[in-house]
């Protein structure tokens, strides 16, 4: 970016459904976003962007647990993990479980 001007990034594949709501995070040269809100439901998918190629990956969970469909939680970066806390669910009911996503293993904790 020049002059802190914004631009327009076209992402090439698989874009993630549009959403409200959900966080993003950047890890080494990915940003990851979390859940949300998409007008209809609430969501516990997570998309990882490429920031070199500008492709979107869906990650696909290697563990049976994983973190519940929430929107308006935190995320942040810990190391290699993603913790996610808070939220609230589809009943509006709100949360205060502590995730963690273990960005290399792709494994809930």
């Amino acid at each position: 970016m020049k002059n802190n001007t914004a631009y327009r990034i076209e992402a090439l594949s698989n874009n993630p459904t549009k959403r409200t709501n959900h966080t993003a995070t950047i890890y080494k040269s990915s940003l990851y976003i979390f859940g949300g809100w998409d007008g209809i439901k609430t969501l516990n998918d997570m998309y990882e962007l490429n920031l070199e190629t500008f492709v979107w990956y869906q990650i696909i969970y290697e563990s049976a647990l994983t973190c519940s469909p929430i929107y308006r939680h935190c995320t942040c970066l810990i190391n290699d993990h993603l913790i996610i806390f808070g939220g609230i669910d589809e009943k509006r009911t709100k949360h205060n479980e502590l995730y963690d996503y273990d960005i290399i293993s792709k494994q809930w904790k």
